[in-house]
């Protein structure tokens, strides 16, 4: 579909939500949403999470 890294498109909207494919490799700043929660569906290999007191 794509082949850059980090360069999320956003696929659909739904009640003002937008959802969006990223293809991702390596480290990513650390960063936060204070007002909206996000999540993630890994299509194909891994992907871990490290939050400020542990890591998924």
């Amino acid at each position: 579909m794509f082949s850059e890294q980090w360069t999320p498109k956003v696929v659909a909207e739904m009640n003002d939500y937008q959802f969006k494919l990223v293809r991702i490799q390596g480290d990513f700043v650390w960063h936060e949403h204070k007002d909206t929660d996000e999540g993630f569906i890994v299509i194909e290999g891994s992907m871990g999470i490290e939050f400020k007191d542990r890591s998924v």
